[in-house]
């Protein structure tokens, strides 16, 4: 089947669906933007602060919404880290830290075991080091159990929330039938959740069928245990390039 007839599910918040969008539409695909969660300032935004104020030696981002919910909250930030080293999970993170100003050390793959395997955090070098993970809502902890592990003083930052939204039509069921996706792209594992949950049992059956291209081998793992059968394709980077390349392989389409 020629991709222009192939539609393909973009499930990532906004405003980061867009641009994938086009990107996967440039490369010939029909997309469909249906987010399925929303980002959102922290409730607390004078915790977030008091979060981010106290001097690191070394400041880890989570993603491009970390970036920007920790300089909306604190805009001075950027200038405090001017001299620590600034680590970033994936390139759209990096960009964005490089459109605040800030040059970081990038981790190309998604996931706390690229960062950890980052020279800069080896335990030689990291031991007694102030380090901050800012993120979203607490998710895996490998990443500040073994840097504490190897010695640094770790501590977080939650600076945004993440909340289920359901598609814009209203009607998951009829909107499946209109449009229904050859291949879905998630991001996170509260997406997946998300799709499954928007969906009357009785469409599982198809959903588990269709193939899937995600963001990281732990989404890939939490849709086998929702019983997924189709191809799932994890993304070889975080980011929108890798996401592309995942969309290719989960349709069998060579590049």
């Amino acid at each position: 089947m020629p991709r222009a007839a192939q539609c393909v599910w973009v499930t990532r918040p906004q405003p980061d669906a867009g641009p994938l969008c086009r990107l996967i539409e440039d490369d010939g695909w029909h997309t469909l933007c249906v987010p399925l969660i929303e980002i959102a300032p922290a409730a607390d935004l004078a915790a977030v602060r008091a979060a981010l104020q106290p001097p690191a030696d070394v400041v880890i981002f989570i993603s491009r919404n970390a970036v920007r919910s920790a300089l909306m909250a604190d805009p001075d930030a950027a200038t405090r880290w001017q001299t620590a080293c600034v680590v970033a999970i994936g390139d759209g993170t990096r960009d964005e830290l490089r459109g605040a100003g800030l040059a970081p050390v990038c981790a190309a793959r998604a996931g706390s075991e690229a960062v950890l395997e980052l020279p800069e955090l080896a335990p030689p070098r990291i031991a007694g080091r102030r380090v901050l993970i800012v993120r979203g809502p607490p998710g895996r902890q490998l990443l500040g159990t073994a840097l504490t592990g190897r010695g640094a003083q770790v501590r977080h930052a939650t600076v945004y929330l993440r909340r289920a939204v359901r598609p814009r039509s209203g009607d998951p069921a009829g909107l499946w039938k209109m449009q229904r996706p050859d291949v879905i792209v998630v991001t996170s594992n509260e997406g997946l959740e998300n799709l499954y949950a928007m969906f009357d049992p009785g469409l599982h059956r198809a959903l588990h069928d269709t193939p899937l291209a995600v963001i990281s081998e732990r989404v890939a793992q939490r849709a086998r245990a929702f019983g997924h059968r189709g191809r799932i394709t994890v993304a070889p980077a975080a980011g929108d390039h890798g996401l592309l390349d995942a969309v290719r392989h989960a349709a069998g389409v060579a590049p």
